[in-house]
């Protein structure tokens, strides 16, 4: 029986504000109330760059965003929730030894920056500590998936920038060419990146999915690859958690050590049949070990290799 879970994406906390309820006990498919019924946890909380708002209002939602997140961690504490925020690997063990549930900030979308690279410094300030460079179309930091942009140079800039603060950057949504840029620079800094949701695109061609060769370095840095249950991202129709096996499954026979999850949990609109939330991620567990080609993997993938890549790395 799975008694915890590290996930590296979910959207709930834009959901939230956007529809001004709590991440404590909203409807959705995760809250932290739900997320409690494991033992322990680490839930990266995503505040996501709507791309319907200019650069300058994604930035102020965000404000409002990082503001929410601190009111209602303090609030589920209030509610004898243990869950603190965790802003180093060091807060995580602790946390952990003491009983407490994790909570990572991140962001969603570098459209916010707007071609200010102190904003970069902003969100490291409000806790910020993973960053998904672009999500759709092209913005001031470079290309997402479906174009052939790369990062400009304001975008080599805020990678930079990231590396130096102690921001992981993350390659989900980016195009090809945008991946190649930042593992050019990671690896000449030798730092590591993620993708914290992104499936392979050898088991589903989508441009949106990973080459195996991206999955490779990034896993050669020391970096990892979340599986999101975004039903679009796994299969061509009718995604069930067949579907998702089969993207562990490929991912674990190229590096065991890289493969976690980054369900997008609020983050779409449909799941795989059998999931409607975070709370039937055991499911998904029970799965794994009964799949005899990954069973020997399965705490690491739902828990200990992105746990242990946010204590190294933070």
């Amino acid at each position: 029986m799975i008694d915890r879970i590290c996930d590296l994406h979910c959207d709930t906390l834009y959901e939230a504000l956007k529809n001004k309820d709590s991440i404590i006990d909203r409807s959705g498919h995760l809250s932290l109330e739900k997320l409690s019924c494991f033992n322990n946890f680490i839930q990266v909380m995503a505040m996501w760059s709507d791309k319907k708002l200019k650069p300058d209002e994604a930035f102020c939602a965000y404000s409002d965003g990082a503001v929410k997140l601190n009111y209602e961690l303090a609030k589920a504490q209030s509610k004898d929730l243990r869950i603190k925020k965790a802003l180093c690997g060091k807060d995580i063990i602790s946390n952990e030894n003491n009983g407490y549930s994790s909570v990572v900030f991140a962001v969603e979308g570098g459209a916010l920056l707007a071609d200010d690279i102190s904003r970069v410094k902003k969100l490291w300030l409000d806790g910020v500590r993973l960053l998904t460079l672009v999500w759709a179309g092209v913005n001031s930091v470079g290309g997402a998936h479906g174009t052939e942009v790369g990062l400009t140079d304001f975008g080599k800039d805020v990678v930079n920038e990231c590396f130096d603060l102690g921001i992981i950057p993350d390659v989900s949504h980016a195009s090809d060419k945008m991946i190649e840029d930042v593992l050019d620079i990671a690896v000449k800094r030798s730092k590591p990146i993620v993708a914290t949701h992104s499936n392979s695109r050898s088991v589903f061609t989508h441009a949106r999915n990973l080459t195996d060769d991206y999955y490779k370095e990034i896993a050669k840095l020391g970096g990892v690859v979340g599986i999101s249950m975004a039903p679009q991202h796994l299969c061509k129709t009718d995604a069930c958690i067949v579907d998702v096996i089969s993207h562990l499954e490929h991912y674990a026979a190229i590096d065991s050590s890289a493969v976690c999850l980054g369900c997008d949990f609020d983050g779409v609109e449909t799941l795989p049949k059998e999931i409607s939330g975070v709370n039937d991620l055991s499911k998904l567990y029970d799965a794994i070990v009964d799949t005899p080609t990954i069973s020997a993997y399965a705490d690491k993938i739902m828990y200990t290799n992105a746990r242990n890549f946010l204590v190294e790395n933070l």
